[in-house]
């Protein structure tokens, strides 16, 4: 993950501070979001990278970090770019059992994992190739930076772009 110059900082939106309460407030963080796809076919793993770089470039939202500690409101900042890297497993070895285990493990630990508010993009995307022509999609954000109907337009503009 690369992040370079800021375009903007601006204070948090109402939604966005309740977000970002309830994230600190500990607990689970229930403005976490994880967006699984199953894909099949063959898959080109640079042009999807390039496809999810090139949405990112698109949208402001999906170029900010949040900064809360030792200032006297919390802010967003965009980044004029970030970059994300699809974190490939290859699982294609394992029985379907182990695929489901290890899946459901990723899963859980990712979402314990949570997110670094401070580095942009507040997003991870995770790519698990099963067979040689079926893989499995993890796509985790965060609310603070969009709803689940942008969600979807954003995941539709990766796989048009792809």
């Amino acid at each position: 993950m690369i992040t370079e110059k800021i375009m903007s900082i601006s204070p948090l939106t109402p939604m966005q501070q309740a977000f970002l309460f309830h994230k600190l407030a500990g607990g689970v963080d229930e403005g976490f979001l994880q967006v699984q796809y199953v894909i099949k076919g063959e898959l080109n793993l640079p042009l999807l990278t390039d496809s999810w770089n090139r949405v990112i470039d698109k949208h402001d939202a999906l170029r900010i970090s949040i900064h809360y500690k030792d200032i006297q409101k919390p802010v967003q900042v965009i980044h004029e770019q970030s970059i994300i890297e699809i974190d490939f497993r290859n699982w294609r070895n394992f029985s379907e059992e182990e695929q489901r285990s290890r899946l459901e493990f990723h899963i859980t630990s990712d979402k314990k994992k949570g997110l670094d508010f401070s580095k942009a993009p507040l997003m991870r995307v995770a790519l698990m190739q099963l067979s040689e022509e079926k893989y499995h999609l993890i796509w985790s954000c965060h609310h603070i930076s969009l709803d689940a109907w942008s969600a979807g337009i954003i995941l539709n503009e990766v796989f048009q772009l792809y």
